[in-house]
């Protein structure tokens, strides 16, 4: 299985945790002081993962040699490359928790003020699944609190309306605690390639 959305979400992190979109905009502007940059490393972190398919198991597996501890959470799948535990107990102990569910009845507007209430304080949560997982009211009011540290999302809760109108991306502008791509995250060159030629052959066999 091809690993692009999950490794978008490690870059997400990453991108997070050592603040290198602003440390670049500094550099461009001629600028050359760290002080304002410095950032956390992985190492020592607890990782949360919800969702424990195929990019849920994946994500996991990017994580050998990092040398954090692993959370994984799913009601309908065993966890078996992290340990185990409920929703809350991710939450409260993750420094960084990735979402990685299908839009579900039972899913959608998950990520509300109580999951965020719940969260570690200074944590990150990365979003590279569905912008209709989250209430971004609610990841707004978290980040203008200091309780969640960043949010690092692939996606936007109306990716086909007026993108200028959506406040989450207005905020993107003026805080370097949000990190946005447009919905980039199974878009790799090796990726395409592979379901080009899925297509092709699909088509060959009932053809």
């Amino acid at each position: 299985d091809l690993p692009s959305t999950s490794e978008l979400a490690f870059g997400l992190m990453m991108s997070l945790l050592r603040n290198i979109p602003s440390g670049f905009d500094h550099v461009k502007k001629g600028g050359w002081d760290y002080e304002p940059f410095v950032g956390h490393q992985i190492k020592g972190k607890t990782i949360g993962v919800i969702g424990y398919g195929r990019l849920g198991k994946i994500m996991c597996e990017l994580f050998n040699g990092w040398g954090v501890s692993l959370l994984g959470y799913d009601p309908h799948e065993f966890v078996t490359t992290a340990r185990g535990c409920s929703l809350d107990e991710l939450l409260e102990k993750s420094d960084v928790v990735f979402l990685h569910v299908h839009v579900t009845d039972e899913t959608r507007g998950m990520v509300d003020n109580e999951f965020l209430s719940k969260m570690k304080k200074g944590g990150y949560l990365i979003n590279t699944s569905r912008g209709e997982l989250v209430d971004e009211d609610a990841i707004l009011k978290s980040i203008g609190s200091g309780h969640l540290k960043g949010y690092g999302t692939d996606v936007i809760a109306d990716e086909f309306g007026d993108i200028e109108k959506s406040k989450l991306v207005e905020m993107s502008r003026f805080s370097d605690k949000i990190i946005i791509t447009p919905h980039v995250g199974g878009m790799t060159i090796e990726g395409q390639t592979k379901a080009y030629h899925w297509a092709i052959n699909k088509f060959k066999d009932i053809s």
